[in-house]
């Protein structure tokens, strides 16, 4: 009797570690991986294309079309997403990976123009981030980017508007002063060092050759 209670307490904590050891050696749902990962490499493309006609100086009409396009590609790509997270739940770490789940959360994000779908997704995403299991970051930026949206104050700091001279601000920011404490929570930089971050990214960006 208690070499099987031992053995029974042996295959049960094998059991255990092999499970432990899947999850973390990268046993994905390389499907839903790959459709997210494909979907992500067109929203990147049409980001790219529109910054590059910029910086070549295009002519306004060119700039223009790549605009509608880009809009139209985020637009497109919501539908996906929804059916996505119907049928799979919001893509964490540990069943895509973090630069795949990165990269959903990152599409969310550019779906402005769904904003019931994006407080879905960040209803979702405050349970998974409890569990360690998406980027607190991007979660951040969508719940401020509701928040702006809606005309109330956001409150991490991470929209941002530009001066005349490409500094950038926080837009209509909820207690200021204790701004980095919130920041921090969510795995955010101090507000100043991100700040001068995006004035020097604005402004390599919008380089003319």
């Amino acid at each position: 009797m208690y070499f099987y209670l031992y053995r029974m307490k042996t295959i049960l904590i094998a059991a255990v570690i092999f499970l432990f050891t899947a999850e973390s050696f990268g046993q994905h749902d390389s499907i839903l991986k790959q459709k997210i990962d494909s979907l992500y490499a067109v929203d990147q493309q049409v980001q790219t294309d529109m910054i590059t006609a910029y910086q070549n100086n295009a002519e306004r009409k060119v700039f223009d079309s790549l605009y509608t396009i880009k809009e139209e590609a985020f637009k497109r790509h919501i539908p996906v997403l929804k059916e996505l997270i119907n049928k799979k739940g919001l893509p964490g770490y540990r069943q895509v990976g973090q630069e795949s789940s990165d990269n959903f959360m990152a599409m969310v994000n550019h779906g402005y123009y769904d904003v019931p779908f994006q407080q879905k997704v960040a209803k979702l995403g405050k349970k998974q981030a409890k569990q360690k299991n998406i980027s607190t970051p991007a979660l951040a930026m969508m719940i401020d980017k509701m928040k702006i949206k809606s005309g109330q104050k956001q409150i991490y700091g991470t929209q941002l508007d530009y001066t005349d001279k490409g500094e950038a601000i926080a837009t209509n920011l909820r207690r200021p002063a204790t701004v980095d404490q919130r920041r921090k929570k969510m795995g955010l930089s101090i507000l100043k060092d991100y700040l001068q971050n995006m004035t020097d990214l604005h402004k390599k960006m919008n380089e003319r050759k």
